[in-house]
C-alpha cells in the first residue's frame, strides 16, 4: 500500500536511504548516512505540493519511499520538481519501485506540476533504465560534478514533461512491469 509518509516514518525513511549508501549503489552522492533528526526535519519540510509517500507492506511495514522535491531555489521555477525513490536493500525489486514511481509521477501531474527531473549519477544505469522508459529524456550531463569516494562521477538530469499524453511510455512500461513481476511472482 502506498500512502502519505507521517513523522513516524521518518526513522525508517533514513534507514532507507542509509542503505543505499552503505551499499554503494551510485544512488546518491551522500557518502555519510544521515540522522534520524536530519529526516525529521526533510519530512516537515516536505509540504504541498511537494509530498513524501511510503510503500507500506503488511508483514514489514515500510520498505520504500518517494518525493516530490523542490529542484530549485528560483520562484519563476515552481512547476518544476525533482523526484526520488528509495527501497529497501531487501525489498529491491521493480515491483515496489516501479509502483512507487509510477504513484509519484502521477501526484506530480495531480498537483500541476509540468516537468520533473532526476539528477542521477551516470554509474546508476538501472535507474537511467527506468526514468528513460516511461518517458524521462536526457537534458544534460554534467561532466565529473560529484565527488564519491574519493572519485569525479557524472551527473545527469534526466527530464520529463508532464502536459500532454504519456500513455504510450506508461503502457510500455506497465507491459515491462508486469513481464518482471510475473518472473518474480510465485505462480499459482
Amino acid at each position: 500500500m502506498i500512502r502519505r509518509a507521517v513523522q513516524s516514518d521518518a526513522a525508517r525513511i533514513g534507514t532507507i536511504y542509509n542503505q543505499a549508501i552503505e551499499d554503494q549503489l551510485f544512488a546518491t552522492c551522500d557518502v555519510k548516512p544521515v540522522t534520524i533528526e536530519s529526516r525529521i526535519e526533510w519530512l516537515a519540510s516536505h509540504d504541498d505540493p511537494f509530498p513524501v509517500f511510503v510503500y507500506e507492506d503488511k508483514t514489514d511495514g515500510v520498505v520504500g519511499w518517494s518525493a516530490l522535491n523542490k529542484f530549485s531555489v528560483r520562484s519563476s521555477l515552481p512547476t518544476i520538481a525533482e523526484i526520488s525513490v528509495y527501497v529497501d536493500r531487501s525489498r529491491r525489486s521493480k515491483l515496489i519501485g516501479g509502483r512507487l514511481f509510477l504513484h509519484i509521477i502521477n501526484e506530480a501531474k495531480r498537483l500541476g506540476f509540468r516537468s520533473l527531473v532526476s539528477l542521477t549519477l551516470e554509474r546508476n544505469e538501472a535507474s537511467i533504465r527506468g526514468l528513460e522508459a516511461v518517458g524521462f529524456r536526457r537534458a544534460a550531463c554534467l561532466s565529473e560534478v560529484a565527488m564519491l569516494r574519493d572519485e569525479r562521477v557524472n551527473v545527469v538530469w534526466l527530464q520529463k514533461e508532464l502536459a500532454g499524453d504519456w500513455s504510450t511510455e506508461l503502457n510500455a512500461f506497465m507491459k515491462r512491469f508486469s513481464n518482471e513481476a510475473s518472473e518474480v511472482l510465485p505462480q499459482k
